[in-house]
C-alpha cells in the first residue's frame, strides 16, 4: 500500500469547504477509497462547518476494498475514531456493487463502488463538484490512465475542481484534452513540498449530459416514467 498522503491536501486543493457553503448539496468523487482517510476527513469538515451544504454525497470507486475491521483499526487512535467506528458498523459486503451508506439522518452518503475505476466510471450518471484523484497511474496497463481521465471528464459539473496525486507531465496532457485545465498549487501545498496536480473543469465545449441516477431519489425525479408493452414469449420476449 503506498504511503498515506495527508487527507487536507483533498479538501484544500479542491477550495473547500467554502466552496460547499450554502449549497444543497455537494459531490465529491474519489478514486481509491483505500482505508477511508479522505472521506472521514471530509465527513469531519463538513460536520464541523456551520455553513456546510445540506446534503453531501461521497462517491468512492475501490478495486480493492478493505474489511470493517482494517478501517477501524486504522483510526482508532485518531480524532476520527468514532467516524470510523461508524464507518465499519455500515460497511457493505464486499460485492462488486454500487453500495449506499447514509450518515447524519441521511444528509451524508456514501456511495461506495467496488470494481475497476476505469470499468466503473462509464456506468455511473451523477454530475459530480470536486474529483480526488490518487495515484493509479504507474500500476496501471497502458492507456488506462487516459480512460479514467476521460471518465471523470464525463461526470464533472459547471465549476468542477480536481486534485491528483500524481504529477507526471503525460497526466497534465491527459486532462487537458479532456477539458481539465491544470493550475498551480496553492501556498500551503506548495511550502509543504506536496507533490500535487490542480485543475479547473473549463472544457471548450459543453459536453452532453446523461440524467443524474447514481443517487437514487435524484433518478427518480430526473427520469420520466414510461410503459411499455411486449407482445410475443419465450426468452425473446422476457429480453
Amino acid at each position: 500500500m503506498a504511503a498515506q498522503h495527508d487527507p487536507q491536501v483533498f479538501l484544500r486543493g479542491n477550495g473547500l469547504p467554502a466552496r460547499w457553503a450554502g449549497r444543497a448539496r455537494f459531490v465529491v468523487l474519489e478514486t481509491g477509497f483505500g482505508l477511508g482517510h479522505n472521506f472521514l476527513t471530509f465527513w469531519h469538515a463538513w460536520r464541523q462547518d456551520a455553513a456546510r451544504c445540506e446534503r453531501l454525497f461521497f462517491v468512492a470507486v475501490e478495486p480493492h476494498p478493505v474489511s470493517a475491521a482494517a478501517l477501524a483499526a486504522a483510526h482508532e487512535r485518531t480524532p476520527l475514531a468514532d467516524l470510523s467506528q461508524a464507518l465499519a458498523q455500515a460497511w457493505p459486503p464486499l460485492t462488486p456493487n454500487l453500495h449506499s451508506l447514509n450518515f447524519e439522518q441521511g444528509r451524508l452518503q456514501l456511495l461506495l463502488a467496488l470494481g475497476e475505476v476505469a470499468c466503473v466510471l462509464p456506468k455511473l450518471r451523477v454530475l459530480v463538484d470536486t474529483f480526488c484523484m490518487g495515484d493509479l497511474g504507474n500500476a496501471s496497463p497502458p492507456g488506462q490512465q487516459a480512460r479514467i481521465v476521460k471518465g471523470l471528464a464525463a461526470l464533472a459539473a459547471p465549476g468542477a475542481t480536481l486534485v491528483s496525486l500524481q504529477t507526471q507531465a503525460r497526466l497534465r496532457e491527459k486532462l487537458t484534452s479532456a477539458g481539465f485545465m491544470p493550475r498551480p498549487a496553492a501556498a500551503p501545498a506548495a511550502q509543504a513540498g506536496v507533490d500535487i496536480t490542480l485543475a479547473n473543469w473549463a472544457p471548450r465545449h459543453s459536453p452532453r449530459r446523461l440524467p443524474t441516477a447514481a443517487m437514487p431519489e435524484h433518478h427518480a425525479t430526473a427520469m420520466p416514467r414510461h410503459h411499455a408493452v411486449v407482445v410475443g414469449a419465450g426468452l425473446a420476449g422476457a429480453a
